[in-house]
C-alpha cells in the first residue's frame, strides 16, 4: 500500500499541528507520567527478584532444619551467649 503525496502531506500537517499544540506544561506532564510508569515497572521487577531470592533462602533454611531434625541435632534457640570462663554456651529458650 503506497501513500500518495497528498496523504503524506496531510499526515505531516496533522502531526505538526499536534506537536505545536503541546505546551511545555503538557510535555512535562507526559514526561512525569512516563517516569512514574517506568519507576513502578522497575520496582515490580526488582521486588519479584528479591522475593524469589528470599524464597530460595527460606527453602534452603527449612531443608537444613529438617535434615538436622531427622539426624537428631537439636535446634539452637537464640544466639550463643558468652559464659564466665570465656567459652560460648548455647542458651535454650
Amino acid at each position: 500500500m503506497e501513500i500518495s503525496a497528498s496523504e503524506a502531506t496531510a499526515y505531516a500537517g496533522s502531526a505538526a499541528s499536534l506537536g505545536s499544540s503541546l505546551t511545555l506544561t503538557n510535555v512535562g506532564i507526559c514526561v512525569g507520567i512516563a517516569t512514574a510508569i517506568l519507576t513502578f515497572a522497575a520496582n515490580v521487577y526488582f521486588m519479584r527478584q528479591r522475593r524469589a531470592e528470599e524464597r530460595e533462602e527460606h527453602l534452603a533454611r527449612m531443608a537444613e532444619i529438617e535434615a538436622n531434625t531427622k539426624a537428631g541435632v537439636p535446634i539452637a534457640m537464640g544466639a550463643p551467649a558468652p559464659s564466665r570462663d570465656g567459652m560460648e554456651v548455647m542458651e535454650n529458650g
